[in-house]
């Protein structure tokens, strides 16, 4: 279940009965979107049959705008870009797939040099860099939206810590 609170009031204003488990959730930085990662885990293969998906809310009254799935296990993180063009989502796949928003969520880039699961992700401040933490406690970073013209799909372009060192992070949620 999706439930917005009132801080003011301590009380639940919107909810939403989603068909699976959420495990990521974020908010667009203009507040109107909230993007939830879902799957879980389960031994039941009927309850895992959304493992790997994602689903766009409108925050005003929490209707589906946008579904998507590009991985088969449950996503792990999920992240808008800081300027709301990109919509970065990382799974148990070992994946970071990179959405374009404005172009209706199509496959912008992927980041796929992991070791493990992807446990946490960064923006940077200009929107063009994520850092990320797999499971195996790694930090790697990659030149998402940046240099290069992406088609569908490309593999974004793994940086090294040195040419990452003078990234302005808009985040601090990797370790």
């Amino acid at each position: 279940t999706l439930r917005i609170w009132s801080i003011s009031t301590l009380s639940v204003t919107q909810r939403r009965q989603l068909p699976s488990m959420i495990r990521a959730i974020c908010w667009s930085p203009n507040g109107e979107l909230i993007a939830c990662g879902q799957g879980g885990g389960s031994t039941n293969a009927e309850d895992r049959r959304l493992d790997g998906s994602w689903v766009i809310l409108r925050s005003s009254d929490l209707r589906v705008m946008h579904h998507g799935r590009n991985s088969t296990q449950y996503i792990t993180t999920i992240q808008y870009s800081p300027n709301g063009k990109h919509l970065a989502v990382g799974s148990l796949d070992s994946v970071i797939n990179v959405y374009d928003v404005i172009r209706g969520y199509i496959l912008h880039s992927v980041c796929n040099d992991f070791n493990g699961f992807v446990s946490q992700l960064d923006w940077s401040k200009d929107s063009k860099y994520l850092r990320c933490n797999s499971g195996f406690f790694e930090l790697c970073f990659y030149d998402v939206i940046g240099s290069i013209d992406f088609d569908e799909g490309d593999d974004a372009i793994s940086m090294t810590p040195k040419e990452a060192r003078d990234v302005l992070w808009s985040t601090n949620t990797c370790t």
